[in-house]
This record gives C-alpha cells, structure tokens and sequence, in this order.
C-alpha cells in the first residue's frame, strides 16, 4: 500500500491536483483525511460523494468493519488525539520518528487508529496508492511511522502573495452548508507560509519531491505525469480529455477547497487573479518574512508570474 501525501500550506492547489489524481487507475483521492473525525464524524460534514460522511457507503464501510464503528463520542477521542499531536511544532520529533515531550501513550494510540484506516481505504477500494492531501507536516510525519506503508511527500508550494491572497477571500463550505472557511490576514499568512513549508521539508527523509502549483496550472498533464512517476504509477495516467481538461468523475474526498464538487470535463486554468489585486503596501509588508524561502522555491518577487525555474 503506498500513500502519496500533499504537504503545504493550504490554498496550494492540491484539492485540484488530488482530483485529477484521483482519476488514474488504481489511485484513490481521499482529500484532507485528518479533517475525518472532527469534520466528518463530529460536524456531520459532506463527502465528496453528497452523502453525509458517517453514510457515505465506503467511508462507512470502513468504519464499520475496521474501525470498529465511529459514534461522535468516539471520534471526539480520535480528534483530541490528533489536536495533541499534529502540530508544527512536533514536527521535529515526529519527523525523527520519535513522539514529543509526553506524548508517547497518544501516538501509540493514534498509530494504531490510522494503520487500521489506511488499511481498511486499501481493503475497500481495491486502490494500491491513497492520495492523501491533508497536507499538515506533522501528520505525514506520523503516517511515515505506519507499518506496511510505501509513504512519499509531494510538497506542493505556491507564490506566497498568491497564498496571502486567497487566505483574505470570503468563501462558503461546500460540505458544511452555511459555514464559511476561514479567512487570514497577509501577515498571519506569511507566518504560517513559512512554517508550514519548512516543516514540509523535514518530511525529506522519506522519498520526497517539491512541486509548485504556477508549474501544475501552467503544465498540468507535465506535472501530473512527474507526481506519476515518483508515485510509482508511471505507466499509468489521468483521464485527460484535452491539453487543459480532465474528466472528474464522482470522489469520495474529506473536506478541501469548495472546488473539490465539480465533476465532468474541467478546464484547468491559472488561478492568477493576484497578481492584479496583490496590493503593493501588502507585498512589501509581507517581504521580509517570506522573500528568503519564495527565492529559494523560484519566485521572481519583481517580475511576479510566472516564476522562473529553480
């Protein structure tokens, strides 16, 4: 069983790139998994299917036969767990392979939770790879510990004004009716760009490859075709029905972005709609906490977009 696991900073475009994967032969799109307990079980969240997650056929399946069941009381236990546990600063230790400070009963228990999820995805769906975009380093980290598991990060970046940007937008949840997502200043978004990129890095000692999604939007069936190979699934490939275009099928994918709903051909654009919009008073704010990393990953900070190849 191998998992593919997208890590970054949320708003990188991975709920896109988890659809189009989810379209390959033998994968199996499970969205933001670690969101399962609290978003799903507890809130009564939607899956990507339009079914309600605890009535979802696969996602009960696997609760039932499993898991031993899923009640809410159960899955508040389970979503305290990983509240204790996934947090960017365990990633170190967690990357070492080692529990945090006090942690060690919790991530036994976590440990033996998720080896029975990720198995009983496997045993479900008949599928060799889990794509997984929960996208937390922590919790790759800990599903690097699991036994049986072929795990490999795709650290998915994008433009950190790009990101910024999308944190301020106003959005409604697609699988929580009348909740919105929520919404973060540039600067609170800068932090969290950094952090959450270089804790993705630490996820390097297990087979690792860092893309960017100005890569992705401007050369999908490319990149694709790259995340395949590291993946392991070379010989195989998305449902394209054009250079641009994908068939989305029905999914069965936990929490994401509102974009995660649309089925049929899609047409894969840039979403560059920043870069027009970015205010420069904010660019300049936001500079000095992200210009040394968005140098590193290729970013042109003059020139803007597209970024030049690292």
């Amino acid at each position: 069983m191998r998992v593919l696991y997208l890590a970054g900073l949320g708003r990188n475009g991975s709920t896109i790139v988890s659809n189009v994967l989810g379209t390959v032969p033998g994968a199996f799109a499970v969205g933001e998994l670690r969101s399962i307990w609290s978003h799903g079980f507890v809130t009564g969240a939607l899956c990507g299917c339009g079914a309600v997650v605890s009535e979802c056929l696969i996602w009960s399946e696997i609760a039932r036969d499993h898991l031993d069941g899923v009640d809410e009381a159960r899955a508040r236990e389970i979503a305290a767990l990983h509240g204790r546990l996934v947090k960017i600063r365990n990633v170190r230790a967690l990357a070492a392979g080692r529990a945090p400070k006090g942690l060690d009963s919790d991530l036994r228990e976590y440990l033996t939770v998720l080896q029975r999820l990720y198995a009983g995805i496997h045993a479900v769906t008949g599928c060799d790879v889990i794509v997984d975009a929960s996208k937390a380093p922590a919790y790759g980290a800990i599903l690097a510990m699991l036994d049986g598991i072929d795990y490999r990060t795709v650290h998915q970046v994008r433009d950190a004004r790009a990101s910024a940007h999308s944190w301020t937008r106003e959005r409604a949840h697609t699988d929580l009716p009348g909740a919105m997502m929520p919404q973060y200043p540039p600067w609170k978004t800068a932090l969290l760009w950094n952090l959450w990129n270089v804790g993705s890095e630490q996820l390097s000692a297990h087979p690792y490859l860092r893309v960017r999604y100005e890569d992705f939007a401007g050369r999908p069936q490319q990149t694709i075709r790259q995340l395949l190979e590291f993946a392991g699934m070379g010989e195989r490939d998305a449902d394209w029905t054009g250079e641009r275009s994908v068939a989305i099928v029905g999914h069965h994918m936990i929490h994401g972005n509102p974009s995660r709903g649309k089925t049929g051909s899609i047409q894969l654009r840039p979403d560059s709609d920043w870069v027009d919009s970015f205010p420069k008073t904010t660019e300049a704010l936001i500079a000095p906490l992200v210009l040394p990393l968005q140098l590193r990953y290729g970013y042109r900070w003059g020139g803007r977009y597209p970024p030049r190849r690292p």
